[in-house]
């Protein structure tokens, strides 16, 4: 599930990381409740340990995606925004030559922009 929501936050899907918080601190829990099933047998013990840091190298992992992602999504909604606003004002020079923006020239990012700019060349 946490996988799942990470992709969905990345295709632009999830608007907010609640779910990935739930998901994390749901994780911390089950983690805990090993601990206290292993308290008296020391290897179970020592492998617990070893996943909850493996799982706390995730999160920062996670975090970090986080982070990027929020940028990333910010800047395709100003970058649509200006977009559009150049398409509205591509009649006037001299935004007649930069109206024609394509998703090649400006942006290297999988999530698709939208479908307002066409593959064109630039002047």
């Amino acid at each position: 599930m946490l996988r799942s929501n990470l992709l969905a936050a990345r295709a632009g899907l999830l608007r907010n990381y609640d779910p990935l918080v739930l998901q994390i601190n749901a994780i911390y829990g089950s983690l805990d409740r090993l601990r206290d099933i292993a308290i008296d047998e020391p290897r179970l013990r020592a492998a617990v340990d070893q996943l909850t840091n493996v799982f706390e190298r995730q999160e920062l992992t996670i975090e970090q995606f986080k982070s990027d992602n929020a940028l990333v999504q910010n800047s395709l909604t100003h970058f649509a925004r200006i977009g559009r606003s150049l398409e509205l004002r591509a009649e006037r020079p001299p935004f007649r030559r930069l109206a024609p923006l394509s998703r090649t020239s400006c942006v290297s990012h999988s999530t698709p922009l939208p479908t307002l700019w066409v593959k064109r060349e630039i002047f």
